[in-house]
């Protein structure tokens, strides 16, 4: 056990050469003295639980945590036959919640990275359908310089934006591993619109 102590820590040391083990009388001097020196009756019924408990198995360690309404407490007992009770409680109130902050952050990424990966997937999909139907217009129809300029540029745009769709799919599909369930209509679905472009081009048809 560390016996260092700092502002976020607390010692306890009940002496006891006389006593076999963990008593009451060392129970109600530990409740005590806690309740004492942190002025927290709560830390002390919880300090005073744990004891009974060990007093009662016959244990003479604890390593975990008590927690109050208002903090957590990391918490080292020991019984030193013929020294006594010794305890060393941290308190890691503001640690933990750091921790659960970062873990709602975490989550939030995963959720954010999860749907963006689905949302810039149906992007890339809507800018193959665009590109391909500009291209067929400019194909089937007589356009003068200044239309075919915007179209081209249209196109150009497209290509550009689904080139950081390609980009950030790449990413996505590196960080998530997990295997998922599809509707496999839907998916055909969306191969089957984007067939259409090229078999247009060609005058063909698809019959599902």
């Amino acid at each position: 056990m560390d016996e260092q102590s700092d502002t976020h820590t607390k010692l306890l040391k009940i002496d006891s050469s006389k006593n076999s083990g963990i008593d009451t009388d060392i129970v109600e001097r530990a409740s005590k003295k806690i309740e004492e020196e942190t002025k927290n009756p709560k830390l002390a019924k919880e300090i005073s639980r744990v004891l009974t408990r060990l007093k009662e198995a016959k244990e003479t360690e604890y390593d975990g945590y008590l927690q109050t309404e208002d903090n957590i407490y990391r918490t080292e007992i020991r019984w030193i036959p013929g020294e006594g009770l010794k305890a060393a409680l941290r308190d890691r109130t503001d640690e933990m919640q750091r921790e659960q902050e970062l873990m709602m952050i975490l989550d939030k990424y995963e959720f954010l990275l999860k749907n963006a990966g689905e949302l810039f997937h149906e992007i890339r999909n809507a800018q193959t359908a665009v590109i391909g139907n500009l291209q067929l217009l400019v194909e089937s129809h007589e356009y003068n310089s200044y239309e075919r300029e915007m179209i081209s540029r249209m196109i150009d745009a497209c290509y550009r934006s689904s080139k950081l769709s390609n980009s950030y799919m790449r990413v996505q599909k590196n960080t998530d591993n997990k295997l998922r369930s599809v509707i496999l209509r839907t998916s055909l679905d969306s191969v089957i619109d984007l067939m259409g472009i090229e078999y247009k081009k060609n005058n063909a048809e698809i019959y599902q």
